[in-house]
């Protein structure tokens, strides 16, 4: 059985490989998946808060340099960007808030522009903390 953090974080990474793979327009789905499915912007046990994995699209996204674009997409993608991190704000009851914060903590290990090997990396350390009992569930 997977933990929370172990779901969190296949999301997380599955979010920055598809930005990679698709640029802005899996933000643009993502978006419209969660407008028409009336997603709450809360954590779940398999899901951090919508918004908090948009701010992290988004800085995939700037990083890729769409917000440096000249197609006229960067205006568009400033905007989101603005309400999604106003949106970040979720109340987190205490183990999400341990799992969001442990996320956090260890971005760094992320690395822009190398979600693929350096996300893989993170997944492989929590799942080894995992076997050995940690308290990440």
């Amino acid at each position: 059985m997977y933990s929370r953090l172990e779901f969190w974080l296949k999301e997380l990474i599955a979010d920055l490989l598809a930005v990679h793979a698709m640029g802005p327009a899996y933000c643009f789905s993502f978006v419209e998946f969660l407008a028409h499915g009336s997603v709450e912007n809360l954590p779940d046990d398999q899901h951090d808060q919508p918004a908090y994995r948009l701010g992290l699209i988004f800085d995939e996204i700037e990083y890729l340099g769409y917000f440096q674009s000249q197609e006229g997409v960067e205006k568009v993608l400033a905007d989101m960007r603005s309400a999604a991190k106003a949106q970040s704000t979720a109340d987190y009851n205490n183990t999400s808030r341990v799992v969001h914060k442990t996320i956090e903590q260890h971005l760094p290990i992320f690395g822009r522009g190398c979600a693929i090997y350096k996300g893989h990396e993170f997944f492989v350390h929590f799942c080894t903390l995992r076997e050995r009992g940690s308290p990440y569930r």
